[in-house]
């Protein structure tokens, strides 16, 4: 009789637990991953927006006529230029072209190798992209300024135009 009465003791049945919290970790990671690939079509324009930036970056690249700077042959230096955006009396954005190969490799930040360095404004890229001779007269004003760090030599060599070798 205290055999039959007894009451079945409810087990825990741990791999289904785990597997429910496995399906849930899988679906919010699903979801979220949607949720992030969807928000990358996203429009990114604006004063601060750094996808925008690169692309004035791009357009002065070409406006300039670095289109044809190449590495060295057999040494594999690489022509970098470094760019700061001054923003305002407080924000400066930080930008280095590396030219590897032919193509044009835009990093945020800081090199310490570099061959030039352009300090400028966005409104002053503006006007050098629409009027390929507004050059001169931003680094005559002081708006936009170049320092080289390297020879005119290896400028020359590396094939920079000629307002960056003078």
């Amino acid at each position: 009789m205290n055999g039959d009465n007894k009451k079945e003791e409810k087990v825990l049945d741990l791999p289904k637990i785990f597997l429910y919290f496995f399906e849930i970790v899988v679906l919010i990671l699903l979801f979220s991953y949607i949720y992030f690939s969807m928000s990358e079509n996203k429009d990114y324009s604006g004063v601060y927006s750094e996808h925008a930036q690169k692309e004035l970056i791009e357009a002065l690249f070409t406006s300039l006529g670095l289109e044809g700077i190449h590495s060295i042959p057999y040494l594999g230096m690489n022509p970098v230029i470094q760019i700061y955006i001054k923003q305002n009396d407080y924000f400066v954005n930080s930008y280095y072209l590396e030219v590897v190969d032919g193509a044009v490799i835009i990093n945020d930040g800081i090199i310490k190798d570099k061959d030039i360095l352009i300090w400028t404004t966005e409104e002053e890229i503006q006007k050098i992209i629409t009027d390929e001779n507004y050059i001169k007269e931003s680094l005559i004003s002081g708006k936009t300024s170049i320092e080289k760090f390297t020879s005119n030599f290896v400028l020359f060599s590396k094939g920079y135009p000629d307002l960056f070798i003078q």
